[in-house]
Order: structure tokens, then C-alpha cells, then sequence
């Protein structure tokens, strides 16, 4: 069960989503994922990710700004 809300991507910009189920992936129950705030690409389903606590990922890039953040979107079955 997972307590918190998930707005999405608020920004507009792409969105991809794949068709992953993810069992008990979120570890704080009540951490709100509100999705792609600034931009950029939100990643869903990709199961070779580093996850952090509530299931967001940080990421860097070899090219322009040191470091790009992404937001998984996770599906909680349980």
C-alpha cells in the first residue's frame, strides 16, 4: 500500500513508460512522488536503475550541466 500521491509529469516533456511491476519498491510509505518537475526525462519500468530510498534516481551525464536528475515512476503491487 502506498500512502503518498503520484502527480506525474507536471512539466509536459517526455515520458517513458515501460511495463515493469516493481514489488515493495518504495520503502517510505508516505514520501510523495510528484513525478518530472523540471524538464526533464522521467523514466518508468527500466530495471537497471540505482535506487534511493523512495525510488528516485540521480543520474550525471558526460555532456552540458555535471548532473541530471531523473524521477522513476514505480507501480506498487503488493
Amino acid at each position: 500500500q502506498y500512502a503518498g500521491q503520484n502527480a506525474g509529469n507536471l512539466a509536459g516533456y517526455n515520458d517513458v513508460i515501460g511495463n515493469q511491476v516493481i514489488q515493495n519498491a518504495v520503502r517510505n510509505l508516505k514520501v510523495q512522488n510528484v513525478g518530472n518537475l523540471n524538464g526533464l526525462m522521467g523514466v518508468q519500468g527500466n530495471g537497471n536503475q540505482n535506487q534511493i530510498g523512495n525510488g528516485n534516481l540521480v543520474a550525471t551525464r558526460a555532456e552540458g550541466n555535471a548532473v541530471t536528475t531523473l524521477f522513476v515512476k514505480k507501480t506498487v503491487i503488493s
